[in-house]
């Protein structure tokens, strides 16, 4: 796991790196000799009981992908903790014929139970820690206060867990695919999904692949249950998948799965309307108004769904 955490004054010396680990490839790792983080090493976390985030990664992600993200919140008060992503990461999802495509939504249910299984115990890890005589983190974890971001696959896991454990209080799916009892039924609890869609254009003629009728169906669904729960909707314009972790925003020869939308703008409208979101249905302060005009309503819109 890692954690970003408000930080007191003057608590750090050393900058972080990118990466915490040597367990990457070879180009990440030049990647991150490259990129110069916001973070700081070892410094001791801010007074004051902080709320929780869990960041949760998408298929075979790996906690750094969204630090972007996470230190945006975390310099706005909030502890957000990431982990890799270790449910048999190494098995793909296949969508090149009809029985590959049923086996991979069958394997993504139960992969989707067992990563939802994974964040209730990292949970109560920091419960623990919270408690725990000496910890760097005693007293500050505010465990009654508790969010899920997630991406892509992430996404559909932080929907799940919110319906399953009542630690938690509102989760965020960042143009995530969803699956389980949260797609069928919608998430009762506050919800925000921010896509590059807008799930309601339903497109030209048949579909040219396996996967692009799966992808319409999965967003009719996703749409459908937003409008059951009365949940958010926030899209970006001119985004693409990639644009709402930090593949965007570092160096690259070739960036697959980016809009044209400007990777720091693409960052700075979700991280707006994420903390938004979690002040709101997190920490309990009312600053969440949806059809409100923002520095960003050029960009995205954000959409309070009802209706059947």
């Amino acid at each position: 796991m890692q954690v970003w955490y408000p930080a007191a004054p003057h608590g750090g010396s050393r900058r972080a790196p990118y990466l915490l680990t040597n367990e990457r490839p070879l180009f990440a790792r030049l990647v991150d000799s490259m990129v110069v983080t916001n973070a700081f090493l070892d410094a001791p976390i801010a007074p004051g009981r902080h709320a929780i985030l869990v960041g949760i990664p998408g298929w075979g992600g790996k906690r750094e992908n969204n630090t972007a993200l996470a230190e945006s919140l975390a310099s706005n008060g909030y502890v957000v903790v990431g982990f890799d992503d270790m449910a048999h990461p190494e098995i793909p999802l296949d969508f090149d014929s009809e029985t590959a495509a049923k086996k991979s939504v069958a394997w993504a249910n139960q992969k989707l139970q067992m990563e939802a299984h994974q964040v209730g115990h990292i949970i109560t890890s920091l419960e623990r820690l919270d408690a725990a005589p000496g910890s760097a983190f005693q007293g500050a974890l505010d465990v009654t206060r508790v969010g899920l971001v997630g991406f892509s696959f992430g996404g559909a896991v932080a929907a799940e867990t919110s319906l399953h454990d009542g630690r938690v209080r509102a989760a965020i799916n960042l143009d995530g695919s969803m699956y389980g009892t949260s797609l069928q039924s919608g998430v009762v609890k506050p919800f925000l999904f921010v896509t590059s869609s807008t799930l309601d254009a339903q497109g030209e003629g048949a579909s040219r692949s396996i996967a692009e009728r799966y992808d319409r169906d999965n967003e009719a669904q996703i749409l459908g249950g937003l409008k059951k729960t009365g949940s958010y909707l926030l899209s970006l314009k001119n985004a693409d998948h990639y644009n709402f972790v930090d593949a965007a925003l570092l160096p690259s020869i070739r960036h697959t799965a980016v809009g044209t939308i400007n990777p720091v703008l693409a960052h700075d409208v979700v991280a707006h309307y994420a903390l938004q979101f979690l002040d709101t249905y997190v920490r309990g302060y009312p600053t969440m108004v949806a059809g409100r005009s923002s520095a960003f309503g050029e960009f995205a819109t954000l959409r309070r769904l009802t209706g059947k």
